[in-house]
């Protein structure tokens, strides 16, 4: 434990919490302790706060290994509203985060040494400073404004400039946020009027998935109080590197207060154009960017009652009923209590006196337990379908996996949200399904309108359900995105991906342990339980399959594409193409085995060049005139479609 230990950043912060302790222990990998840990807050059991998250585990596997590929996965923002998905033309990215000086130091220090890379004087940086809003983030393309979702596609939410929605600067100024305006939400619609709302975010999310307004969305649209705001059109600061570093919790105080709306950070980018294009970013982010955030606001309370739910993979959650407190703009009585093994070894119960923060969600986290109760809540059973629990490491589970109730929710609701390509099927249509005992995916998907009549949904209700199957089964999906809806225990969208990229998906019916431990991410711990799912659920896959869904690839790495003329080759597109867009030709490059890069480097071999290159292709003549040798081959869009025609 202790060498284990000393291999954690800020590792004394964890030194009181058993449960994270004990699962580093067990692990093989920081990657898999971050998994589990990820996934445990995306179940709304958390095992420690986001701060710890970031900068112990987290920044202990950056040290590690910065191009894991857990480092470099978007975290989805989905929104309950029946609307088609659009894929982004380019990803809209995620943003790293910081909360320390030392971090903010280490990003300035990462700009100045790229500025030199690039022949720049890092004394004339300049860094661009505006308020980290707070709302729906999304593109306006001019014709479709479309949700950010999970970073590779949205939903269509262009209803909203039809509805008035406020577009500032105009239509087609790219990528912002929708939000509402903090004076007017505050007046109006906050916890002390009529309307008695905790948050203008949820406020925003109520009317984007609104399919009838209320007359408190009309209000604020007839005083041009929900707006889209344009990133580019923010008010901002600019700032030297010196002045960033030394006040840059002053600058941030300063930049929230001139903000009109709710904000949960502050963000910092690079001013230089050209430097922040010769950057890059990661899968994750833009390297030339970055969210200053600080921890939220906390507060006592006390525990009056303990909500218990069984998750789709049996895992019993646990729920704190808080005496309520205001938190970060809202009046809450609720707070996530980690795991069930937790809350029995923390000693909580009625009557126990705790420390919860807030900061951005709407569900506050228990940091400390102060005191605890004087009855404990003891766990022996299922809540729901009363089976007896097991441990199973952290966390205590319901076995009953095909008789629980909960379980069979749970999984349902995972498979509709996760496809991100079908509506309607929230919460209550699932469970009125599981009532009727329709309890499958094989079931639901050969229901008709009659069908879902017959257990209780209205004639209207049924012909759209009906629509919304067929819609989930022509409109495209990624493949990876449809075998992680399936919802296989340590099996999420990122695990897919990369399982898919090694192993086809018909050959998965037969996979072994040893083939998926074999592919990098993946752990001697993990691959057994996952090749035991796959057994298990594969005639449930290979049905669902068998009804044609439209699935989408990633080109595969395979034998024709290691020998293909692009093998090896590490390429930049760049410029504006005459015979096909970048990201088709860089999908094809891929296809033919290249490697394709964002940004030239030392270790890029090809430059494929459109009209007007620019700063790329004099990054690219530097590196060879530097080496006195042809080390990026720089070739036109004729000269590259001619070598891959052969």
């Amino acid at each position: 434990m202790t060498a284990k230990l000393s291999i954690l950043p800020n590792a004394d912060l964890i030194a009181d919490n058993e449960v994270a302790l004990a699962l580093l222990d067990r692990s093989d990998s920081l990657a898999d302790v971050c998994r589990e840990l990820n996934a445990a807050y995306r179940s709304g059991a958390p095992i420690v706060s986001d701060v710890i998250y970031d900068q112990v585990f987290l920044a202990a596997l950056r040290r590690e290994n910065a191009d894991h590929p857990f480092l470099h996965e978007v975290e989805p923002e989905p929104l309950a509203l029946n609307a088609p998905t659009v894929r982004h033309a380019t990803p809209m990215l995620s943003t790293q985060k910081c909360y320390t000086h030392e971090e903010v130091a280490r990003f300035i220090q990462q700009v100045q040494r790229a500025a030199q890379e690039q022949g720049i004087d890092p004394t004339s940086l300049r860094f661009r400073l505006t308020p980290k809003l707070d709302g729906i983030a999304a593109e306006d393309g001019g014709k479709q404004v479309v949700t950010r979702g999970d970073g590779l596609q949205g939903q269509d939410i262009t209803r909203i400039v039809e509805r008035g929605v406020a577009m500032l600067g105009g239509r087609g100024l790219g990528r912002g946020e929708l939000v509402a305006c903090k004076t007017f939400f505050d007046a109006h619609l906050g916890r002390d009027t009529e309307h008695e709302l905790d948050h203008a975010r949820n406020f925003i999310a109520g009317f984007v998935g609104a399919d009838t307004l209320k007359p408190h969305h009309h209000l604020a649209l007839k005083e041009g109080a929900i707006r889209f705001v344009p990133f580019a059109i923010l008010g901002d600061r600019t700032v030297t590197a010196d002045e960033l570093l030394s006040d840059w919790q002053g600058l941030y105080d300063a930049v929230i207060a001139d903000n009109q709306y709710e904000t949960d950070g502050m963000v910092v980018e690079v001013a230089h154009a050209a430097l922040r294009e010769a950057m890059g970013a990661t899968s994750h982010h833009e390297r030339a960017v970055m969210a200053i955030k600080k921890q939220g606001e906390t507060a006592i309370s006390t525990v009056e009652g303990i909500r218990l739910t069984t998750g789709r993979t049996g895992r019993i959650i646990p729920t704190l009923e808080i005496s309520p407190v205001y938190l970060s703009g809202a009046n809450v009585s609720k707070a996530t209590a980690h795991t069930a093994k937790n809350l029995i070894a923390l000693g909580l119960g009625e009557g126990a006196e705790i420390l919860v923060t807030r900061s951005g969600s709407v569900i506050p986290k228990l940091l400390n337990v102060i005191t605890p109760s004087p009855n404990p809540l003891i766990i022996t059973h299922c809540p729901v379908c009363e089976t007896e629990a097991i441990e199973e490491g952290e966390h205590l589970v319901c076995s009953n996996t095909a008789g629980c109730s909960s379980q069979t929710e749970a999984r349902l609701r995972h498979w509709f949200h996760t496809l991100g390509n079908v509506d309607l099927f929230g919460p209550k249509a699932i469970t009125k399904l599981v009532d009727a005992g329709i309890e499958t995916l094989p079931e639901i998907y050969a229901m008709q309108t009659e069908d879902f009549e017959a257990v209780g949904f209205g004639p209207g209700q049924s012909a759209n359900l009906v629509g919304q199957l067929a819609r989930s089964l022509n409109e495209p999906v990624m493949e990876w995105r449809w075998l992680a809806a399936f919802g296989i225990r340590h099996l999420g969208k990122g695990d897919a991906r990369k399982l898919l990229a090694e192993i086809p998906l018909a050959e998965l019916e037969h996979v072994t342990p040893e083939q998926i431990n074999a592919i990098a991410g993946f752990g001697a711990l993990t691959s057994p339980a996952i090749a035991a799912s796959l057994h298990e659920i594969w005639p449930t896959i290979a049905h669902m399959h068998s009804l044609g869904f439209t699935l989408e690839a990633d080109a595969p790495v395979s034998a024709s594409t290691e020998a293909g003329p692009l093998a090896a080759e590490k390429i930049v597109f760049t410029g504006t193409m005459q015979v096909g867009s970048r990201k088709v030709m860089e999908s094809e490059a891929a296809a033919l085995g290249a490697e394709i890069q964002s940004a030239v480097n030392a270790k890029t071999t090809m430059l494929v060049i459109g009209e007007k290159a620019g700063s790329k292709l004099a990054k690219a003549e530097k590196i060879n005139e530097k080496a006195g040798r042809v080390v990026v081959r720089v070739l036109t869009e004729a000269e590259y479609l001619a070598l891959i025609a052969g």
